[in-house]
């Protein structure tokens, strides 16, 4: 069986509710970062477990063999930290998660091929409860990885499988009876940690999908909601826009409406003056022709000329009022 980390995305996306591709591919980073925050933890068991285990094996594990061992160890765990740190200090524009991905997987596939040249170097063959400590560390590194790596499953199966699978196939090759048994219930434990690692990358990957699905849908609604207090804003400005709009217009129909009522009555005026007008020639142009008629001492005299200083006055309020005469005066036949 071969893991791929290039196809990452698509290997633990199998559960009941399969992400889409978008998702998986929002939620790929989020796993990587997870990855990477379980790693102190990782790192400080293997700086732990890995010293112990040679303290306890080395009455029956030549020292050279258990000092080769923690080198190795100890190497591989100083890289696995560098690139560790290199993660948390990196920019932006360093590398994508794909070969985060890709560089924490051969760390931990190193790591387990270290671990799993502990079961064949760091086995004594003859130290029955030697063997069972050695199997019991092996089983812990194992259970600590269920815990730290199965945010992306297929880095957990580069670590699980070459840490326990030799060690396995060492003990069920053994002629004896108790060593069979030994790593057939070692292969039973191996299974029901990867049924275990299984399902809390499922529910790591639902999770973490649920999480994007719920972001997104808060943006969603923020986005709507801004768009919604713009429209409604917009909706609000038009609507008083339009009030303005209705009473301006209101106001020019008053205002025409008056202007008209006003032209009406100046017309009405100016016709009533305009007739008014023409009689007072009438009795101006009479007075004039009665005056013309009476000698200057007749006492008729005075009356006549009191109307005609009548008819001026009047004449002139009319024409101070723009109405210009359109009658011709009688003349000295009588008739007007």
């Amino acid at each position: 069986m071969v893991f791929s980390l290039d196809d990452a995305p698509d290997v633990t996306n199998v559960n009941h509710s399969t992400p889409t591709h978008t998702t998986a591919t929002t939620i790929f980073p989020q796993q990587v970062r997870l990855l990477y925050s379980g790693a102190f933890e990782g790192l400080l068991a293997t700086a732990i477990n890995a010293p112990v285990l040679a303290y306890i094996q080395r009455e029956v594990i030549a020292t050279q063999v258990l000092g080769w061992w923690l080198f190795v160890i100890a190497v591989v765990t100083a890289a696995r930290a560098g690139l560790v740190y290199r993660y948390w200090t990196a920019s932006d524009a360093g590398m994508s998660p794909r070969q985060w991905n890709r560089a924490y997987g051969i760390g931990a596939a190193i790591a387990g091929m270290g671990w799993g040249a502990a079961g064949i170097a760091l086995y004594p063959p003859d130290s029955i409860s030697h063997q069972m400590f050695l199997v019991f560390m092996l089983g812990g590194m194992a259970v600590g990885a269920v815990a730290v790596l199965t945010p992306r499953m297929e880095v957990f199966l580069l670590f699980f499988l070459p840490a326990l699978l030799p060690t396995v196939v060492h003990l069920v090759s053994q002629q004896d009876e108790i060593h069979f048994t030994m790593g057939a219930v070692l292969l039973l434990f191996m299974l029901a940690l990867l049924f275990t690692a299984r399902r809390m990358s499922r529910t790591i990957t639902s999770s973490l999908a649920l999480q994007t699905e719920n972001t997104g849908l808060v943006r969603y609604l923020t986005s709507a909601n801004v768009q919604g207090e713009r429209l409604n804003r917009e909706l609000k400005a038009e609507v008083q826009q339009r009030e303005e709009t209705e009473a301006a217009l209101r106001e020019s129909q008053e205002q025409l409406l008056q202007s008209q009522k006003m032209e009406a009555m100046g017309q009405l005026a100016g016709g009533i003056a305009h007739d008014f007008n023409n009689l007072i020639f009438v009795i101006n142009g009479y007075s004039e022709l009665l005056l013309n008629s009476l000698k200057s001492d007749e006492k008729k005299r005075l009356h006549v000329e009191q109307i005609k200083l009548a008819g001026n006055r009047a004449a002139a309020l009319t024409q101070d009022a723009g109405i210009q005469p359109t009658t011709n005066p009688p003349t000295q036949t009588g008739r007007p």
